[in-house]
């Protein structure tokens, strides 16, 4: 009572996509072969622009500390006018 015919069409078509499979996985590994050899290199290049953002950082909170500390020997302010 098996109404299955595996003498033609079914088996071929899954031989094609078998190998659409087997294609689609092979040039995936290729892409994250080269992207895992490609890495290295990208986190040296990253390196240099945090090293550039790290000294502007450092510029900003020596000025931040420069205006906190010119702001401490200023008086304090005057209350607001009563209404």
């Amino acid at each position: 009572m098996n109404n299955y015919d595996w003498s033609g069409g079914g088996m071929a078509a899954l031989g094609v996509l078998g190998i659409l499979i087997w294609a689609f996985f092979t040039l995936l590994g290729l892409v994250m072969a080269v992207l895992w050899l490609l890495t290295p290199f990208a986190v040296f290049a990253i390196r240099r622009r945090v090293d550039e953002q790290q000294a502007i950082l450092l510029r900003i909170e020596q000025r931040l500390a420069q205006l906190v500390e010119r702001d401490r020997s200023l008086p304090p302010p005057s209350p607001p006018p009563a209404a």
